[in-house]
């Protein structure tokens, strides 16, 4: 901390220029500074998600990968032939969902054939004898007839559209077993180690590509309790004790709530910017807290 001398000063008279200090007040101000140890904020540990042989890997240490990225392929020969094959049943079932041609020779039907009913019956009521009761059931029985293969032809096109449906559901998941065997990165980071070797046979759950986050890091530190008060969202800069010119930014993310009954201090985080990946974890050095007050979310940037 500081201290600055405030001089508050008083004339005889108008005409006297020359100030006398009548009284001094000192005012502390307080630099809010600790000791840190650079942690990693992210890191992941990549494992198989399906049995099988590793057949390539694409990466190797110190890679630079995106979130996303394929690190490694297990063998998905079988995955592959299953896809292939709900794929072209799909494409039978989607033609078969669009073939409305049943439909609308049963919709033809019964239009005539209920036509060819209703005249007759007209007929048969206008000159008595002119038709046969048999012949008439026979023109009703077609009318009906040609109503239930309508009814027969729509349910059978909307089963088709429902099959159509399963049918992409079986692509999408031979789609997600083919993705199971690519190993991708769930962050961007670095490549830090590779546990598994091309060839090999894995198990789901086993470990095969780490990678850690290194353009965020986290700085963590012990302030006292009176100082902490408040710090969540301040910025902060932070100089190591390997490159004390070196500058780096960063922002109070965490205060703990628990205080040390020993020495009244308290567990502070702060994550700090390092784009150029020149600060690693494992460092040491010291924070300091700016004066400018809050600042924007970290994880915007």
């Amino acid at each position: 901390m500081f201290f600055l001398l405030v001089l508050i000063s008083a004339a005889d008279g108008p005409g006297d220029t020359a100030p006398e200090v009548i009284e001094a007040e000192v005012i502390e101000a307080e630099v809010i500074e600790a000791e840190v140890l650079v942690n990693l904020l992210d890191q992941a540990v990549v494992p198989a998600r399906e049995a099988g042989t590793l057949v390539e890997i694409l990466v190797r240490e110190g890679a630079a990968v995106r979130e996303g990225d394929v690190l490694a392929r297990i063998d998905d020969t079988e995955a592959q032939l299953l896809l292939q094959r709900a794929r072209g049943e799909l494409e039978v079932a989607a033609k078969n969902a669009a073939n409305d041609t049943a439909v609308w020779t049963a919709e033809k039907k019964k239009k005539i054939t209920q036509e060819i009913f209703q005249r007759t019956h007209e007929g048969a009521q206008r000159f008595k004898g002119s038709i046969s009761q048999s012949d008439l059931d026979r023109l009703r029985l077609d009318a009906e007839t040609a109503e239930l293969a309508l009814r027969q032809a729509r349910h059978d096109l909307e089963i088709a559209s429902r099959t159509k449906q399963l049918k992409q559901n079986e692509v999408d998941f031979a789609v997600h077993r083919v993705e199971r065997r690519q190993i991708t990165a769930p962050l961007s980071g670095m490549v830090v180690e590779i546990s598994r070797r091309r060839g090999e046979w894995v198990q789901p759950g086993q470990e095969v590509v780490r990678i850690v986050r290194l353009d965020r890091l986290q700085a963590e530190g012990f302030f006292d309790v009176r100082q902490a008060r408040g710090l969540v969202g301040r910025r902060v800069i932070l100089h190591t004790d390997d490159d004390a010119n070196q500058r780096y930014s960063g922002q109070i993310v965490f205060v703990s709530p628990e205080v040390d009954p020993i020495n009244r201090q308290v567990r502070v985080l702060a994550q700090i910017e390092n784009p150029a990946l020149t600060l690693q974890p494992g460092m040491q050095g010291t924070i300091r807290i700016e004066s400018s007050g809050d600042a924007s979310d970290p994880e915007e940037s």
